[in-house]
């Protein structure tokens, strides 16, 4: 997926997030779910070599996402494959930090070790 249908996957999920005050798909408290994670994900995707604590950010944010959104019904599912089934199977750990600094080296935690 080039970045250019990234941002085009990115504007119809703000469209969705109502950020244009058009109709909304969403309810206030499902945009207040989302959008922090759309932040992260656009701040990623701006920086051509993101920082290891933004991408942190986004795999914390999406991970916690996940947990709250019941099974089926993720709301971006739709959108350019963008979803948030099977992180289970990923490894990642439960709580905390996603990815962690080891003698200043970015390293990511798995549920089977870094």
């Amino acid at each position: 997926m080039t970045i250019l249908s990234n941002y085009y996957y990115l504007y119809d999920l703000i469209l969705i997030l109502g950020a244009f005050g058009g109709q909304n798909a969403m309810t206030p408290q499902q945009r207040a779910q989302y959008l922090p994670v759309m932040q992260a994900l656009l701040r990623v995707m701006e920086t051509k070599y993101p920082s290891a604590q933004d991408i942190n950010t986004l795999m914390v944010l999406t991970r916690d996402l996940s947990n709250q959104v019941p099974k089926g019904q993720n709301l971006l599912g739709s959108f350019g494959g963008f979803g948030l089934e099977g992180m289970e199977s990923m490894g990642l750990p439960e709580s905390g930090d996603i990815i962690v600094n080891v003698d200043g080296t970015p390293h990511i935690r798995t549920q089977w070790g870094k």
